[in-house]
Protein backbone atom coordinates (compact mmCIF):
# COMPACT_ATOMS: atom_id res chain seq x y z
CA UNK A 1 0.00 0.00 0.00
CA UNK A 2 1.47 3.42 -0.94
CA UNK A 3 2.07 5.96 1.80
CA UNK A 4 -0.96 8.22 2.16
CA UNK A 5 -0.52 10.93 4.75
CA UNK A 6 -2.16 14.14 3.57
CA UNK A 7 -5.68 15.47 4.06
CA UNK A 8 -6.36 14.77 0.41
CA UNK A 9 -5.63 11.10 1.05
CA UNK A 10 -8.29 10.68 3.75
CA UNK A 11 -11.11 9.59 1.36
CA UNK A 12 -8.83 6.93 -0.10
CA UNK A 13 -7.88 5.64 3.34
CA UNK A 14 -11.54 5.48 4.35
CA UNK A 15 -12.22 3.52 1.18
CA UNK A 16 -9.45 1.06 2.08
CA UNK A 17 -11.15 0.45 5.43
CA UNK A 18 -13.84 -1.48 3.52
CA UNK A 19 -11.44 -3.53 1.42
CA UNK A 20 -11.99 -7.29 1.18
CA UNK A 21 -8.27 -7.66 1.95
CA UNK A 22 -7.83 -7.66 5.77
CA UNK A 23 -4.19 -6.62 5.46
CA UNK A 24 -5.17 -3.54 3.45
CA UNK A 25 -7.85 -2.65 6.02
CA UNK A 26 -5.32 -3.00 8.83
CA UNK A 27 -2.75 -0.88 6.98
CA UNK A 28 -5.30 1.88 6.39
CA UNK A 29 -6.31 1.95 10.05
CA UNK A 30 -2.66 2.00 11.14
CA UNK A 31 -1.81 4.85 8.77
CA UNK A 32 -4.78 6.89 9.99
CA UNK A 33 -3.67 6.28 13.55
CA UNK A 34 -0.21 7.59 12.81
CA UNK A 35 -1.49 10.93 11.58
CA UNK A 36 -3.51 12.93 14.07
CA UNK A 37 -4.30 15.53 11.44
CA UNK A 38 -5.85 12.78 9.32
CA UNK A 39 -8.10 11.62 12.15
CA UNK A 40 -9.29 15.18 12.77
CA UNK A 41 -10.56 15.26 9.20
CA UNK A 42 -13.02 12.40 9.81
CA UNK A 43 -16.43 12.84 11.38
CA UNK A 44 -17.41 9.37 12.66
CA UNK A 45 -21.08 10.32 12.83
CA UNK A 46 -21.11 10.72 9.04
CA UNK A 47 -19.70 7.27 8.30
CA UNK A 48 -22.61 5.02 7.32
CA UNK A 49 -20.46 1.97 6.68
CA UNK A 50 -19.86 -0.17 9.79
CA UNK A 51 -16.46 -1.37 8.56
CA UNK A 52 -15.32 2.23 8.25
CA UNK A 53 -16.38 2.94 11.83
CA UNK A 54 -14.56 -0.19 12.98
CA UNK A 55 -11.43 0.97 11.22
CA UNK A 56 -11.77 4.45 12.69
CA UNK A 57 -12.02 3.00 16.19
CA UNK A 58 -8.85 0.97 15.63
CA UNK A 59 -7.12 4.05 14.24
CA UNK A 60 -8.01 6.17 17.26
CA UNK A 61 -6.90 3.44 19.62
CA UNK A 62 -3.60 2.98 17.76
CA UNK A 63 -2.98 6.72 17.81
CA UNK A 64 -2.37 6.61 21.58
CA UNK A 65 -3.32 10.28 21.76
CA UNK A 66 -4.30 11.38 25.29
CA UNK A 67 -7.91 12.23 24.41
CA UNK A 68 -8.59 9.19 22.19
CA UNK A 69 -10.59 7.46 24.93
CA UNK A 70 -13.12 10.31 24.89
CA UNK A 71 -14.59 8.69 21.78
CA UNK A 72 -15.18 5.33 23.47
CA UNK A 73 -18.76 6.19 24.62
CA UNK A 74 -19.69 6.95 21.01
CA UNK A 75 -18.26 3.64 19.82
CA UNK A 76 -19.87 1.77 22.72
CA UNK A 77 -23.28 3.07 21.57
CA UNK A 78 -22.68 2.27 17.90
CA UNK A 79 -25.49 0.35 16.10
CA UNK A 80 -22.94 -2.18 14.79
CA UNK A 81 -22.11 -5.06 17.14
CA UNK A 82 -18.53 -5.36 15.97
CA UNK A 83 -17.87 -1.70 16.80
CA UNK A 84 -19.37 -2.19 20.27
CA UNK A 85 -17.29 -5.34 20.75
CA UNK A 86 -14.08 -3.51 19.83
CA UNK A 87 -15.02 -0.67 22.19
CA UNK A 88 -15.52 -3.14 25.05
CA UNK A 89 -12.16 -4.72 24.27
CA UNK A 90 -10.50 -1.30 24.28
CA UNK A 91 -12.01 -0.59 27.71
CA UNK A 92 -10.86 -3.97 29.05
CA UNK A 93 -7.35 -3.95 27.59
CA UNK A 94 -6.56 -0.37 28.60
CA UNK A 95 -8.52 -0.52 31.88
CA UNK A 96 -10.52 2.62 31.14
CA UNK A 97 -12.06 2.79 34.62
CA UNK A 98 -14.05 5.93 33.81
CA UNK A 99 -16.09 3.88 31.35
CA UNK A 100 -17.27 1.36 33.96
CA UNK A 101 -20.77 2.89 34.42
CA UNK A 102 -21.36 2.68 30.67
CA UNK A 103 -20.35 -0.99 30.55
CA UNK A 104 -22.43 -1.79 33.64
CA UNK A 105 -25.44 -0.26 31.92
CA UNK A 106 -24.74 -1.95 28.58
CA UNK A 107 -24.65 -5.43 30.13
CA UNK A 108 -28.23 -4.98 31.37
CA UNK A 109 -29.59 -4.99 27.82
CA UNK A 110 -31.96 -8.01 27.63
CA UNK A 111 -31.30 -8.33 23.89
CA UNK A 112 -27.59 -9.06 24.31
CA UNK A 113 -26.17 -12.17 22.68
CA UNK A 114 -23.58 -14.38 24.33
CA UNK A 115 -20.64 -12.75 22.58
CA UNK A 116 -21.47 -9.24 23.76
CA UNK A 117 -22.41 -10.38 27.25
CA UNK A 118 -19.02 -12.08 27.49
CA UNK A 119 -17.25 -8.96 26.20
CA UNK A 120 -18.94 -6.66 28.72
CA UNK A 121 -18.48 -9.11 31.60
CA UNK A 122 -14.78 -9.50 30.79
CA UNK A 123 -14.39 -5.71 30.69
CA UNK A 124 -16.07 -5.34 34.09
CA UNK A 125 -13.89 -8.07 35.59
CA UNK A 126 -10.71 -6.39 34.39
CA UNK A 127 -11.88 -2.98 35.55
CA UNK A 128 -12.53 -4.51 38.98
CA UNK A 129 -9.03 -6.05 39.08
CA UNK A 130 -10.35 -9.59 38.92
CA UNK A 131 -8.43 -12.34 37.21
CA UNK A 132 -9.65 -12.98 33.69
CA UNK A 133 -9.08 -16.62 32.85
CA UNK A 134 -11.38 -19.49 31.95
CA UNK A 135 -11.86 -20.70 35.53
CA UNK A 136 -12.37 -17.27 37.06
CA UNK A 137 -14.84 -16.22 34.37
CA UNK A 138 -16.81 -19.45 34.77
CA UNK A 139 -17.12 -18.73 38.49
CA UNK A 140 -18.16 -15.15 37.75
CA UNK A 141 -20.89 -16.26 35.35
CA UNK A 142 -22.10 -18.96 37.73
CA UNK A 143 -22.48 -16.38 40.51
CA UNK A 144 -24.63 -14.27 38.18
CA UNK A 145 -26.64 -17.35 37.24
CA UNK A 146 -27.20 -18.42 40.84
CA UNK A 147 -28.36 -14.96 41.91
CA UNK A 148 -32.17 -15.01 41.80
CA UNK A 149 -32.21 -11.23 41.44
CA UNK A 150 -30.43 -11.46 38.07
CA UNK A 151 -33.01 -10.93 35.27
CA UNK A 152 -33.93 -14.19 33.50
CA UNK A 153 -32.50 -13.04 30.16
CA UNK A 154 -29.15 -12.38 31.84
CA UNK A 155 -29.28 -15.75 33.60
CA UNK A 156 -29.74 -17.46 30.23
CA UNK A 157 -26.60 -15.75 28.90
CA UNK A 158 -24.68 -16.58 32.05
CA UNK A 159 -25.69 -20.24 31.80
CA UNK A 160 -24.49 -20.37 28.20
CA UNK A 161 -21.08 -19.22 29.40
CA UNK A 162 -20.70 -21.75 32.21
CA UNK A 163 -19.17 -25.03 30.96
CA UNK A 164 -21.48 -27.99 31.57
CA UNK A 165 -18.66 -29.71 33.47
CA UNK A 166 -18.25 -26.79 35.89
CA UNK A 167 -18.11 -28.21 39.40
CA UNK A 168 -20.88 -26.04 40.85
CA UNK A 169 -23.22 -26.59 37.92
CA UNK A 170 -24.59 -29.92 39.11
CA UNK A 171 -27.72 -31.74 38.00
CA UNK A 172 -29.62 -30.66 41.11
CA UNK A 173 -28.97 -27.00 40.37
CA UNK A 174 -30.18 -27.43 36.79
CA UNK A 175 -33.33 -29.13 38.08
CA UNK A 176 -34.12 -26.02 40.09
CA UNK A 177 -33.81 -23.91 36.94
CA UNK A 178 -36.32 -26.20 35.25
CA UNK A 179 -38.88 -25.04 37.79
CA UNK A 180 -38.39 -21.39 36.84
CA UNK A 181 -41.33 -19.60 35.23
CA UNK A 182 -39.17 -18.23 32.39
CA UNK A 183 -39.39 -20.56 29.37
CA UNK A 184 -36.06 -19.46 27.88
CA UNK A 185 -34.23 -20.28 31.12
CA UNK A 186 -35.90 -23.69 31.32
CA UNK A 187 -34.93 -24.38 27.71
CA UNK A 188 -31.31 -23.43 28.35
CA UNK A 189 -31.23 -25.64 31.44
CA UNK A 190 -32.32 -28.62 29.30
CA UNK A 191 -29.67 -27.83 26.68
CA UNK A 192 -27.05 -27.77 29.41
CA UNK A 193 -28.30 -31.05 30.87
CA UNK A 194 -27.83 -32.68 27.47
CA UNK A 195 -24.09 -31.81 27.66
CA UNK A 196 -23.65 -32.56 31.37
CA UNK A 197 -21.18 -35.37 32.23
CA UNK A 198 -23.26 -36.72 35.13
CA UNK A 199 -25.27 -39.82 34.15
CA UNK A 200 -28.06 -38.67 36.46
CA UNK A 201 -29.04 -36.24 33.73
CA UNK A 202 -30.88 -38.95 31.80
CA UNK A 203 -33.52 -39.43 34.51
CA UNK A 204 -34.09 -35.68 34.65
CA UNK A 205 -34.38 -35.48 30.84
CA UNK A 206 -36.92 -38.30 30.93
CA UNK A 207 -38.99 -36.40 33.49
CA UNK A 208 -38.88 -33.30 31.28
CA UNK A 209 -39.90 -35.29 28.20
CA UNK A 210 -42.89 -36.69 30.07
CA UNK A 211 -44.07 -33.37 31.52
CA UNK A 212 -46.59 -31.59 29.21
CA UNK A 213 -46.62 -28.49 31.43
CA UNK A 214 -43.05 -27.63 30.36
CA UNK A 215 -44.06 -26.94 26.76
CA UNK A 216 -43.30 -28.62 23.45
CA UNK A 217 -39.99 -26.90 22.72
CA UNK A 218 -38.49 -27.71 26.13
CA UNK A 219 -39.71 -31.31 25.91
CA UNK A 220 -38.37 -31.66 22.34
CA UNK A 221 -34.96 -30.50 23.59
CA UNK A 222 -35.11 -33.20 26.26
CA UNK A 223 -35.83 -35.83 23.58
CA UNK A 224 -32.74 -34.62 21.74
CA UNK A 225 -30.72 -35.05 24.94
CA UNK A 226 -31.93 -38.65 25.16
CA UNK A 227 -31.09 -39.54 21.55
CA UNK A 228 -28.04 -41.62 22.54
CA UNK A 229 -30.24 -43.65 24.90
CA UNK A 230 -33.13 -44.10 22.47
CA UNK A 231 -32.87 -47.89 22.41
CA UNK A 232 -33.92 -47.89 26.09
CA UNK A 233 -37.13 -45.94 25.37
CA UNK A 234 -38.32 -47.13 21.94
CA UNK A 235 -42.00 -47.60 22.80
CA UNK A 236 -42.23 -44.29 24.65
CA UNK A 237 -40.64 -42.48 21.71
CA UNK A 238 -43.06 -44.14 19.31
CA UNK A 239 -45.94 -42.97 21.49
CA UNK A 240 -44.63 -39.39 21.22
CA UNK A 241 -44.40 -39.82 17.45
CA UNK A 242 -47.98 -41.10 17.29
CA UNK A 243 -49.75 -38.63 19.54
CA UNK A 244 -47.74 -35.49 20.15
CA UNK A 245 -47.22 -32.15 18.38
CA UNK A 246 -44.85 -31.75 15.39
CA UNK A 247 -41.74 -30.71 17.40
CA UNK A 248 -42.02 -33.71 19.71
CA UNK A 249 -43.05 -36.06 16.91
CA UNK A 250 -40.08 -35.07 14.76
CA UNK A 251 -37.57 -35.27 17.60
CA UNK A 252 -38.84 -38.70 18.62
CA UNK A 253 -38.33 -39.94 15.05
CA UNK A 254 -34.85 -38.43 14.93
CA UNK A 255 -33.93 -40.11 18.21
CA UNK A 256 -34.86 -43.50 16.68
CA UNK A 257 -32.25 -43.23 13.90
CA UNK A 258 -30.02 -46.35 13.87
CA UNK A 259 -32.20 -48.04 16.50
CA UNK A 260 -33.32 -51.59 15.69
CA UNK A 261 -37.11 -51.96 15.85
CA UNK A 262 -39.14 -55.13 16.20
CA UNK A 263 -42.02 -56.10 13.87
CA UNK A 264 -44.71 -54.51 16.06
CA UNK A 265 -42.66 -51.35 16.49
CA UNK A 266 -42.11 -51.11 12.73
CA UNK A 267 -45.87 -51.28 12.20
CA UNK A 268 -46.34 -48.46 14.69
CA UNK A 269 -43.66 -46.47 12.89
CA UNK A 270 -45.40 -46.99 9.52
CA UNK A 271 -48.73 -45.84 10.94
CA UNK A 272 -47.18 -42.49 11.98
CA UNK A 273 -46.51 -41.50 8.36
CA UNK A 274 -49.99 -42.60 7.34
CA UNK A 275 -51.63 -40.28 9.88
CA UNK A 276 -48.98 -37.57 9.42
CA UNK A 277 -47.72 -37.76 5.78
CA UNK A 278 -45.22 -34.95 6.37
CA UNK A 279 -43.19 -37.34 8.56
CA UNK A 280 -42.61 -39.79 5.70
CA UNK A 281 -38.91 -38.88 5.18
CA UNK A 282 -38.26 -39.18 8.93
CA UNK A 283 -40.03 -42.56 9.03
CA UNK A 284 -38.16 -43.85 5.96
CA UNK A 285 -34.82 -42.93 7.51
CA UNK A 286 -35.59 -44.85 10.71
CA UNK A 287 -36.73 -47.82 8.62
CA UNK A 288 -33.47 -47.74 6.64
CA UNK A 289 -35.14 -46.69 3.37
CA UNK A 290 -34.13 -43.82 1.04
CA UNK A 291 -35.49 -40.63 2.57
CA UNK A 292 -34.88 -37.97 -0.06
CA UNK A 293 -35.30 -37.69 -3.81
CA UNK A 294 -32.45 -37.20 -6.26
CA UNK A 295 -30.53 -34.09 -5.22
CA UNK A 296 -28.32 -31.69 -7.18
CA UNK A 297 -24.53 -32.14 -7.11
CA UNK A 298 -22.85 -30.43 -4.16
CA UNK A 299 -21.27 -27.90 -6.52
CA UNK A 300 -24.60 -26.74 -7.96
CA UNK A 301 -25.38 -24.17 -5.29
CA UNK A 302 -28.09 -22.46 -7.34
CA UNK A 303 -30.06 -25.70 -7.58
CA UNK A 304 -29.57 -26.36 -3.86
CA UNK A 305 -30.74 -22.88 -2.94
CA UNK A 306 -33.86 -23.47 -5.02
CA UNK A 307 -34.40 -26.85 -3.37
CA UNK A 308 -34.11 -25.36 0.10
CA UNK A 309 -36.35 -22.40 -0.59
CA UNK A 310 -39.53 -22.48 1.49
CA UNK A 311 -40.77 -22.35 5.11
CA UNK A 312 -38.22 -23.25 7.75
CA UNK A 313 -38.21 -23.65 11.53
CA UNK A 314 -35.25 -21.97 13.22
CA UNK A 315 -35.85 -23.76 16.54
CA UNK A 316 -35.84 -27.12 14.76
CA UNK A 317 -32.67 -26.07 12.93
CA UNK A 318 -30.94 -25.46 16.23
CA UNK A 319 -31.82 -28.98 17.35
CA UNK A 320 -30.52 -30.39 14.04
CA UNK A 321 -27.28 -28.48 14.64
CA UNK A 322 -26.90 -30.15 18.04
CA UNK A 323 -28.17 -33.62 17.12
CA UNK A 324 -25.59 -36.43 17.59
CA UNK A 325 -27.22 -38.54 14.85
CA UNK A 326 -27.52 -35.77 12.25
CA UNK A 327 -25.24 -32.86 11.44
CA UNK A 328 -23.46 -33.03 14.80
CA UNK A 329 -22.14 -29.51 14.19
CA UNK A 330 -21.69 -28.99 17.93
CA UNK A 331 -18.78 -31.45 17.95
CA UNK A 332 -16.60 -28.92 16.15
CA UNK A 333 -18.40 -25.57 16.32
CA UNK A 334 -19.58 -23.36 19.14
CA UNK A 335 -22.77 -21.30 19.09
CA UNK A 336 -24.09 -19.24 21.99
CA UNK A 337 -21.44 -20.59 24.33
CA UNK A 338 -22.22 -24.27 23.66
CA UNK A 339 -20.32 -26.72 21.48
CA UNK A 340 -16.62 -27.09 20.72
CA UNK A 341 -13.75 -25.06 19.32
CA UNK A 342 -12.33 -27.40 16.68
CA UNK A 343 -13.80 -25.15 13.96
CA UNK A 344 -14.86 -21.49 13.86
CA UNK A 345 -17.37 -20.10 16.35
CA UNK A 346 -20.64 -19.78 14.42
CA UNK A 347 -22.45 -17.42 16.78
CA UNK A 348 -22.48 -14.68 14.15
CA UNK A 349 -22.35 -16.82 10.99
CA UNK A 350 -25.64 -15.25 9.85
CA UNK A 351 -23.74 -12.14 8.79
CA UNK A 352 -22.33 -14.27 5.99
CA UNK A 353 -24.26 -14.63 2.74
CA UNK A 354 -26.76 -17.52 2.71
CA UNK A 355 -25.09 -18.98 -0.36
CA UNK A 356 -21.68 -19.05 1.33
CA UNK A 357 -23.13 -20.76 4.42
CA UNK A 358 -24.69 -23.45 2.25
CA UNK A 359 -21.42 -23.91 0.37
CA UNK A 360 -19.58 -24.48 3.67
CA UNK A 361 -22.02 -27.31 4.49
CA UNK A 362 -21.97 -28.96 1.06
CA UNK A 363 -18.30 -28.34 0.18
CA UNK A 364 -16.45 -27.92 3.50
CA UNK A 365 -12.99 -28.18 1.94
CA UNK A 366 -13.49 -25.32 -0.52
CA UNK A 367 -12.35 -22.52 1.79
CA UNK A 368 -10.29 -23.56 4.80
CA UNK A 369 -8.58 -20.76 6.74
CA UNK A 370 -4.86 -21.43 7.43
CA UNK A 371 -5.39 -21.67 11.20
CA UNK A 372 -7.95 -24.46 10.62
CA UNK A 373 -5.54 -26.55 8.56
CA UNK A 374 -5.86 -30.26 9.37
CA UNK A 375 -2.66 -32.22 9.88
CA UNK A 376 -2.20 -35.97 9.44
CA UNK A 377 0.36 -37.32 11.92
CA UNK A 378 1.90 -40.80 11.83
CA UNK A 379 3.77 -41.83 14.96
CA UNK A 380 6.38 -44.52 15.63
CA UNK A 381 3.81 -46.83 17.22
CA UNK A 382 1.99 -47.06 13.87
CA UNK A 383 -0.92 -44.79 14.76
CA UNK A 384 -2.23 -42.24 12.25
CA UNK A 385 -4.28 -39.35 13.63
CA UNK A 386 -5.70 -36.14 12.21
CA UNK A 387 -6.23 -32.88 14.01
CA UNK A 388 -5.83 -29.14 14.27
CA UNK A 389 -2.69 -27.84 15.95
CA UNK A 390 -3.74 -25.80 19.00
CA UNK A 391 -0.47 -25.07 20.80
CA UNK A 392 3.13 -26.18 21.25
CA UNK A 393 5.34 -26.57 24.31
CA UNK A 394 8.92 -27.33 23.28
CA UNK A 395 8.69 -30.81 21.69
CA UNK A 396 5.09 -31.42 22.76
CA UNK A 397 2.41 -30.52 20.22
CA UNK A 398 -1.30 -30.39 21.15
CA UNK A 399 -4.06 -31.15 18.64
CA UNK A 400 -7.85 -31.34 18.50
CA UNK A 401 -9.38 -34.19 16.49
CA UNK A 402 -12.67 -34.16 14.57
CA UNK A 403 -14.58 -35.15 17.73
CA UNK A 404 -13.20 -32.20 19.65
CA UNK A 405 -10.95 -34.41 21.75
CA UNK A 406 -7.43 -33.31 22.61
CA UNK A 407 -4.35 -35.38 21.97
CA UNK A 408 -0.63 -34.70 22.33
CA UNK A 409 2.31 -35.81 20.24
CA UNK A 410 6.01 -35.49 20.99
CA UNK A 411 7.92 -34.46 17.89
CA UNK A 412 10.51 -37.18 18.54
CA UNK A 413 7.76 -39.80 18.07
CA UNK A 414 6.57 -38.44 14.72
CA UNK A 415 7.40 -40.55 11.67
CA UNK A 416 5.66 -38.25 9.20
CA UNK A 417 3.38 -35.23 9.22
CA UNK A 418 1.56 -33.68 6.29
CA UNK A 419 -1.17 -31.16 5.59
CA UNK A 420 -4.47 -32.89 4.81
CA UNK A 421 -6.06 -31.83 1.52
CA UNK A 422 -9.53 -31.75 3.06
CA UNK A 423 -11.22 -29.91 5.89
CA UNK A 424 -11.60 -31.71 9.19
CA UNK A 425 -15.33 -31.16 8.60
CA UNK A 426 -16.50 -34.24 6.69
CA UNK A 427 -18.12 -34.28 3.26
CA UNK A 428 -21.61 -35.67 2.88
CA UNK A 429 -23.25 -34.07 5.92
CA UNK A 430 -26.34 -33.32 3.85
CA UNK A 431 -26.78 -37.05 3.18
CA UNK A 432 -27.68 -37.53 6.85
CA UNK A 433 -30.53 -35.01 6.74
CA UNK A 434 -33.94 -34.69 5.11
CA UNK A 435 -34.61 -31.74 2.82
CA UNK A 436 -36.61 -30.05 5.59
CA UNK A 437 -33.83 -30.56 8.12
CA UNK A 438 -31.36 -28.98 5.70
CA UNK A 439 -33.82 -26.12 5.25
CA UNK A 440 -34.20 -25.69 9.01
CA UNK A 441 -30.45 -25.92 9.68
CA UNK A 442 -29.68 -23.29 7.05
CA UNK A 443 -32.39 -21.01 8.47
CA UNK A 444 -30.89 -21.39 11.96
CA UNK A 445 -27.36 -20.58 10.82
CA UNK A 446 -28.60 -17.57 8.85
CA UNK A 447 -30.39 -16.31 11.96
CA UNK A 448 -27.17 -16.16 14.00
CA UNK A 449 -26.22 -12.48 13.91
Amino acid sequence: MPTLNTKADVPKLIEFLTSADPFLRHAAARQLGQGLELLREIDATKLNNAQQRQGLLLAHRASAKPDAAKLVPMFLADPDEEVRFLAAKWIADDKLVAMRPLVAEAIKNPKLNVRMYFAYATALARLDDKQVNETQLADYFFDRLADDSTPPAMRVLALQLVPAKHGRLNVGFLQKLLAHEDRALRLEAVRTLAEHPDGKRFNVLLDVMRNPSLGDEVRAQAVLGLADKAEDHIDELLTLAEKESPPLRDEALRALINVKLGPVQLKRLASVSVVHPETRPLKDRVAGSPFFQKRPPAKDLDAWLKLLDGPADVAAGRRVFAHPKLAGCYRCHRVEGRGNVVGPDLSTIGRTERRAILESILQPSNNVAPHYQTWVIETADGKVRSGLLTNTDLDDYAYLDERGEKFRVNTRDIVSIRAAPNSIMPDGLADRMTDQEMRDLLAYLCSRR
